[in-house]
């Protein structure tokens, strides 16, 4: 019982033992430690639109008007299979006094458009059906995730580079990377959204627009990474 008990505690020493050696040689070894930021600015070749269709205070029913803009859109190049979809169908229940009950439709529609010129033929298309419900809600770009994906790496070559400048000042060079971290990895989001938000409240769907081609500032896309380099003293 003695034999077993000094062999279990044994065995329980030395992966301790391993661990501890490893986190060790990590800490002793000389590293510098740097920050990398990269910035992309994308333009954006999808814009969302909202429009909505109601029967409040309209001459023509729904189905009517719905006819008429998937009409108009196409004419547009808009690919209505594609790009337009449904995004929320109600009824309201009206009763009039001394008239008989009637229940009013609205049925909410998601139009992408491409590109300014587009999107201004399509405000005015509205305009021009008497459909005054319509605004921006976002923009984006088809190859969002690529673009997301190049600025981060870009950012890690930004933090190589300079630790390799930092080094190179103090007569030293860098080893391989031993810790790379990414540093709010949603920052971007968080500015397209922004962008989107400014698009959104800077148009407004009146009679009176006149609207050509529309340019939009640019999608930014930011990334930053926490990275920790290897430093060797140059023999």
């Amino acid at each position: 019982m003695k034999h077993l008990t000094i062999g279990i505690v044994f065995l329980l020493f030395i992966p301790f033992a391993a661990k501890s050696q490893s986190q060790k040689n990590f800490i002793d070894q000389n590293y510098i430690e740097i920050t990398g930021t990269a910035e992309t600015l994308v333009t954006p070749d999808e814009i969302y639109v909202s429009v909505t269709l109601t029967e409040k205070n309209h001459k023509k029913t729904i189905e009517e008007q719905e006819q008429l803009l998937l009409a108009n859109l196409k004419s547009l190049g808009i690919d209505t299979d594609k790009d337009v979809s449904v995004s929320s169908f109600q009824g309201t229940y009206e009763r009039y006094f001394l008239q008989r009950n009637e229940v009013e439709k609205e049925k909410k529609y998601q139009v992408i458009v491409h590109d300014g010129a587009t999107l201004s033929k399509t405000f005015m298309v509205l305009d021009r059906l008497k459909i005054t419900n319509a605004s921006i809600t976002k923009v984006s770009h088809s190859e969002i995730e690529k673009f997301r994906r190049d600025t981060k790496i870009k950012s890690l070559v930004v933090a190589k580079e300079k630790a390799k400048q930092y080094a190179e000042a103090i007569d030293q060079t860098i080893g391989k990377a031993i810790f790379i971290q990414e540093v709010e990895p949603g920052s971007y989001q968080r500015v397209s959204q922004y962008r989107a938000f400014n698009t959104s409240n800077s148009i407004t769907n009146t009679a009176s627009m006149e609207l050509k081609n529309i340019a939009f500032q640019k999608i930014s896309l930011t990334a930053t990474v926490l990275t920790r380099f290897e430093l060797k003293t140059n023999n």
